[in-house]
C-alpha cells in the first residue's frame, strides 16, 4: 500500500465516527486483533523449494564457528539463481510465501554474521553481497509479503514457532499462546542451544501476545471514551490495568538467569537477530522490542509522549509492518489524546486512577526491561560489547553500552511517568 492510499485510508476511517476502532482493528488486525498472524505458521513448502528448505536445515552443521561458517558453503550452493522460481512464487499461497521469507531471512541473516559466534570484525561491516540464488529469490519473496530485506520481528519471531497441539496454518487463539507451548522451528544452533532459541522466540511470542490483551482492552476504552460511558470506561481500563500487570509479570518470569544465560545469550544467541546492513542510504535494524506492535499501541492509547531518542526510533520501526498494521497504527496516533482527555475531563477518582494504574504499569515495564538488558549488558564483558552492535541498532560496539543504554531508557520511563494525571 503506497503512503497515499494510507493516507487516504486514515481519512476515511477518521471521518466516519460511527465505525469503532475495535471493528478496524478486526479489519487489519485479523480476527485476533493482533500483531501475530491470524493462523499457526505453515512449516511446509512446495518441492520446487525444497533446496532452500534443506539448506535452511542444515544450517547446524556449518554455523558454529567450530564448523568454519556458512559462507563457502552458501556461496557453492546458490551461487545462481534459477529465474523460472518466479512463476512458483506466485502460485504459492500467502502462508507458504511466510515460511519461505522466514527461510530466506534465516540463510541471510547466518551468511551475514558468517558464525556463531561472529568474527570479531562482523559488527562493523555494512555492506554485502549474497549469492544471487538467495538475493534475488529474497527480493521477490520480500516484494510479495510487504516485507523489507532484512529480518523483522515478524519474519524472525511471530511467523516462525509451533504451537504444541496444534497443526500448521490453521486459526488460533491468543489465549492459547503459553511459553511452554511454543517452539521455533529454527535449528541453526543445533541442538546444545535448542532450548535457548525455543525460548527466545517464545518470549516474543508470549509479549506480543500479552501485549495484545492491553492493547484490546484499551481499544475498547477508546470506543466507550467516544460513547461518552463512564462505567465501560472503567471496567476497560481495569482490565488494561490488570492485563499490563500479567505482562510484566509475564515478561519478568521469562526472562531470568536461570532460564538464560547472560553468556550464551550475548555470544550465541543475540548476534544472528541483529543486521546493521546499509539499504538505500540507510542501515537497517533487525527485529527488536521496538517492533513490539502492542507495545507501541498501547502507549499511543493512553496518550504517552513520544519525543525521547527510543520512542522516536520505536516509530520509525513502523516502517517493517505490514501495510495493513501501518495503516492501523496511522488511525491510532489520530485518535492518541482521546482516552486520556476523556479521563481528564471526567473529574472521577476511580476513572483517573484507573487510568494512572495503568502508566504506572507501564513504567514498571520499562524499568524491568532496563534493569534485565543492562545486566545482560554487563554480564557480557568488555570483549563482546565491543564486537557487538543491538538488534534495533541504539547501541554502538563499544564498552559503554550500558551506560548508553541506562541513559537512553531513562528517558523514555520518564518520557512515561509524566502521563501520569
Amino acid at each position: 500500500m503506497l503512503i497515499g492510499e494510507r493516507e487516504s485510508h486514515c481519512q476515511k476511517y477518521s471521518e466516519n465516527q460511527e465505525i469503532e476502532v475495535t471493528n478496524l482493528a478486526s479489519k487489519l488486525l485479523g480476527h485476533n486483533r493482533s500483531f501475530l498472524p491470524t493462523r499457526t505458521p505453515e512449516t511446509r513448502i512446495n518441492l520446487e523449494f525444497k533446496k532452500y528448505e534443506e539448506a535452511f536445515l542444515e544450517l547446524s552443521e556449518h554455523y558454529p564457528s567450530c564448523r568454519g561458517g556458512v559462507r563457502r558453503w552458501l556461496d557453492n550452493k546458490f551461487s545462481t539463481y534459477n529465474h523460472n522460481l518466479i512463476y512458483e512464487l506466485y502460485k504459492l499461497p500467502k502462508s507458504k510465501l511466510r515460511y519461505l521469507n522466514v527461510i530466506l531471512v534465516s540463510l541471510a541473516h547466518c551468511y551475514r554474521w558468517v558464525s556463531s559466534p561472529p568474527p570479531g570484525n562482523a559488527a562493523r561491516q555494512t555492506s554485502l553481497i549474497f549469492p544471487a540464488g538467495i538475493e534475488d529469490l529474497w527480493k521477490e519473496i520480500c516484494l510479495l509479503t510487504d516485507q523489507k530485506q532484512v529480518g523483522s520481528n515478524a519474519t524472525l519471531f511471530y511467523w516462525c514457532w509451533k504451537l504444541d497441539g496444534k497443526d500448521p496454518d490453521v486459526p488460533f487463539s491468543i489465549s492459547e499462546l503459553s511459553i511452554d507451548k511454543i517452539t521455533s522451528i529454527y535449528t541453526w544452533l543445533g541442538d546444545r542451544y535448542q532450548r535457548e532459541l525455543d525460548l527466545w522466540v517464545g518470549v516474543f511470542v508470549v509479549v506480543e501476545a500479552a501485549g495484545t490483551k492491553v492493547m484490546n482492552a484499551l481499544l475498547r476504552a477508546l470506543d466507550a471514551s467516544e460513547k461518552n460511558d463512564m462505567d465501560a470506561v472503567l471496567l476497560c481500563l481495569t482490565d488494561a490495568a490488570m492485563e499490563l500487570r500479567n505482562m510484566v509479570r509475564l515478561f519478568g518470569q521469562t526472562i531470568k538467569t536461570k532460564n538464560f544465560s547472560p553468556d550464551v545469550w550475548q555470544k550465541i544467541i543475540q548476534p544472528t537477530y541483529a543486521w546493521g546492513i546499509q539499504s538505500n542510504g540507510e542501515r537497517n535494524t533487525g527485529p527488536s522490542g521496538m517492533q513490539i506492535g502492542s507495545l507501541q499501541a498501547i502507549n499511543i492509547l493512553l496518550g504517552v509522549a513520544s519525543v525521547s531518542d527510543i520512542a522516536v526510533l520505536s516509530i520509525k520501526s513502523q516502517k517493517y509492518f505490514t501495510p495493513s498494521q501501518q495503516l492501523f497504527m496511522d488511525i491510532l496516533s489520530r485518535k492518541s489524546s482521546i482516552i486520556r482527555r476523556f479521563v481528564r475531563t471526567s473529574r472521577d477518582k476511580n476513572i483517573i486512577d484507573k487510568y494512572n494504574e495503568c502508566i504506572r504499569d507501564l513504567v514498571r515495564w520499562r524499568n524491568s526491561h532496563m534493569q534485565r538488558a543492562a545486566m545482560y549488558i554487563e554480564k557480557a564483558g568488555d570483549e563482546v560489547n565491543n564486537s557487538r552492535i543491538s538488534t534495533g541498532l541504539t547501541l554502538p560496539a563499544t564498552k559503554c553500552r550500558r551506560e548508553i543504554f541506562i541513559n537512553k531508557m531513562s528517558e523514555r520511563i520518564e518520557e512515561t511517568r509524566k502521563s501520569l494525571l
